[in-house]
């Protein structure tokens, strides 16, 4: 039992847990086309929950040194905090995740240069008229969990990441394609997407118009994730304790096509937010949220779990801000882990082919700004291709897209793809997910 715990209970603590996360970043940064830095950071932090006359206390701090005072402040912020009517886990088994890679740890940021400049060349030589950013950050935490109730447990994560934004210039216009990479390993395929943007640059650089009105849309990985974001509100179990999730008291119905499976799976490594257990201490594990169209589950921290009568998912995690950054200054929260949307049986190729007129969207600029917690989804098409009778023929502008993905998933699907992606959403920044290609019919289009 850490020091923490023992003056916390000496205090008059019923229940105490810590949370303590060390991160060691370095990165190589690319401008232009050219290095332009080199950065090594490490951070280390402490947060603590008490628990006192049923009261939650909470603090984060980055001295660990001052104890007293840390615990002093997180006994006086009882005074303020919720009713706790949950206790903090007890031990568990954790499945083993394969998520932390020596070579990789030990690796220098420098040997990253000559990927980054093969990079940029890839690229430029496709066109003299695109700028690229670039660059690979290597970050390896380390987290570990303590309470009063006997829980003891730790892991490390290694993670490399490769981010690009790239300005294509074509008649006075500007056309921004940015993607981020992510992987535990050296493995991650920023070649491949190299490879697939030059392939794309004609087409961008080809302006075509769509006729407004009800058109089939082809949504790629990329794109799909940022949709989900329009369905995060309805599983969290947080907003059905709430009462805003839309899914309220639907569990066992019919909500999607029956072709739509929906997997929270914290334990594959493959995806980013793999980990052998959550924030709280809780065992992760892959959950069914949606099985064969229909709601079979909300991921649940302890807190929402408990309210709602059901077991936790080991979905509590410490994520500040959009781009869901595990801190030790803010309390676990409801979140998402690795999300898994099944593949179908339908070739990228074969759905493009049978799309008379239509869109492959991209990207939707303004998304944030729809009622997500309905399941809307409108913004403009940023970053799309319009295809007309079987094939690509250029990038779509001034168009914009409007639909509901409740709506949408349940009644106009046509065809999910037969292969998946890992990435995340919001140019593969947000969450983690593995996601086929979604074709769909007469959805609204608007265009001047």
């Amino acid at each position: 039992m850490n020091e923490f715990i023992e003056k916390a209970q000496n205090a008059g603590c019923s229940e105490v847990e810590t949370f303590q996360i060390s991160k060691q970043t370095q990165g190589v940064f690319f401008t232009n086309g050219k290095i332009n830095d080199l950065q090594a950071k490490e951070s280390t932090g402490i947060a603590l929950r008490v628990k006192k006359d049923d009261k939650l206390g909470f603090i984060g701090s980055s001295n660990l040194q001052s104890s007293e005072e840390i615990i002093e402040k997180a006994v006086v912020s009882t005074q303020f905090g919720e009713n706790l009517n949950y206790s903090f886990p007890t031990p568990a088994e954790f499945e083993s995740v394969n998520i932390y890679n020596e070579g990789l740890a030990q690796r220098s940021i420098e040997d990253y240069i000559p990927r980054c400049e093969t990079f940029i060349k890839t690229i430029q030589q496709a066109t003299d008229n695109i700028s690229v950013d670039c660059f690979f950050e290597k970050t390896i935490t380390t987290i570990a969990i303590q309470n009063s109730n006997g829980l003891d447990c730790g892991y490390m994560n290694s993670l490399l990441t490769f981010y690009s934004e790239m300005r294509l210039t074509e008649n006075s216009t500007m056309f921004e394609i940015e993607m981020q990479l992510d992987g535990h390993d050296s493995s991650i395929s920023e070649q491949e997407f190299a490879r697939k943007i030059v392939e794309e640059i004609p087409y961008y650089s080809t302006i075509k118009t769509i006729k407004p009105g009800k058109r089939p849309v082809l949504f790629t990985p990329e794109c799909f994730g940022d949709l989900f974001l329009a369905l995060e509100t309805g599983l969290r179990g947080s907003a059905v304790v709430k009462g805003i999730s839309p899914l309220t008291h639907k569990i066992g119905e019919q909500i999607f096509d029956e072709r739509i499976n929906i997997i929270d799976d914290s334990t594959n490594p493959q995806g980013k937010l793999a980990a052998p257990f959550d924030d709280e201490g809780t065992p992760g594990q892959k959950t069914y949220l949606v099985r064969n169209g229909i709601l079979e589950n909300f991921i649940c921290d302890l807190k929402s779990a408990t309210a709602l009568d059901r077991e936790p998912t080991g979905n509590g995690y410490r994520y500040r801000g959009l781009y869901r950054v595990k801190s030790y200054t803010v309390k676990p929260g409801c979140d998402f882990s690795n999300v898994i949307i099944q593949p179908g049986k339908m070739s990228v190729e074969d759905m493009i082919k049978s799309i008379d007129e239509g869109v492959l969207v991209q990207a939707i600029g303004g998304l944030l700004l729809a009622n997500l917690n309905n399941g809307d989804y409108s913004g403009t098409i940023s970053q799309g291709l319009k295809i007309e009778k079987g094939k690509i023929v250029g990038r779509v502008t001034n168009a914009m897209i409007t639909g509901n993905f409740y709506h949408d998933f349940r009644h106009n699907l046509v065809a999910l793809a037969h292969d998946s992606h890992w990435l995340g959403a919001f140019s593969g920044q947000i969450g983690a997910f593995n996601i086929p290609y979604a074709l769909l019919k007469d959805i609204t289009i608007s265009s001047r």
